[in-house]
């Protein structure tokens, strides 16, 4: 099936998530069925079929705003679409609101603590990572969740 890899850069790592991309572009370069999304930009939209989905790591702008940027600067995917799903990180934790029809979840992540959110007292999140299964017409149709248990 193809496959298209979104490079989302953090607010801790913007140049280490652009090598990373870069690394499977050129990886994956031979291949036809392969695509490598690492433009430079904080946020990142794809449109398949029904659905219009944003990813942006989170840590700009207020969450409850993300809705209406997305309906601005995409004003004719958005009137094309039925179902709009706005993925951030950088709060690593699951949590999911809904806005006029628009489901904003924040994504936990597989990090582990760091000093930085130790001394900050950002301790004890679930290690996990998410997945979503969508259909192009009906829009989300299940989730896959996987919690890191260590070694």
């Amino acid at each position: 099936a193809p496959v298209e890899v979104i490079v989302v850069p953090g607010n801790h790592d913007k140049m280490t998530a652009w090598h990373l991309g870069d690394s499977v572009k050129c990886w994956f370069h031979g291949y036809q069925d392969v695509t490598v999304n690492n433009a430079p930009m904080g946020r990142k939209y794809v449109r398949w079929g029904n659905v219009l989905l944003l990813f942006c790591h989170g840590d700009k702008g207020k969450r409850v705003d993300y809705p209406k940027l997305m309906a601005s600067e995409r004003r004719k995917d958005w009137g094309e679409t039925i179902f709009h799903e706005i993925h951030t990180g950088d709060k690593h934790m699951t949590r999911v609101e809904e806005s006029f029809g628009t489901m904003v979840r924040i994504l936990p992540s597989l990090s582990g603590t760091d000093a930085w959110h130790s001394e900050n007292m950002f301790v004890g999140s679930q290690r996990r990572a998410e997945a979503f299964v969508w259909n192009k017409d009906d829009g989300l149709l299940g989730t896959a969740i996987y919690t890191y248990r260590g070694k």
